[in-house]
């Protein structure tokens, strides 16, 4: 047997996991992984601009470009999105947290 499990008893952690999805994330799993996505592409922004000082809205025109703008707008909209359903979307900082 496993570390924390016990016979025929379902993970804590898995219920918490399941409580959130149904009550939080609840037909908004397709906006929670487009604001992960955009998340993920700001962040590698971050690193290749600390790295190598080159931006990705150069493919899209610069950073004045209306599309690179729309683009951190997004990524930024998102951040704000992921932080407020965070605690109760992750197995982590959910329930065992409190």
């Amino acid at each position: 047997m496993r570390a924390g499990h016990s016979k025929g008893r379902t993970p804590k952690s898995f219920l918490l996991l399941s409580k959130n999805n149904k009550n939080h994330m609840k037909g908004s799993h397709g906006l929670h992984m487009v604001t992960f996505i955009l998340l993920i592409v700001g962040g590698l922004n971050w690193l290749l601009q600390g790295l190598f000082s080159w931006d990705i809205g150069v493919l899209f025109g610069g950073q004045d470009a209306f599309v690179s703008r729309i683009i951190y707008v997004l990524v930024g909209f998102s951040a704000i999105y992921e932080m407020t359903i965070h605690k109760d979307a992750c197995r982590y900082c959910g329930e065992e947290m409190k």
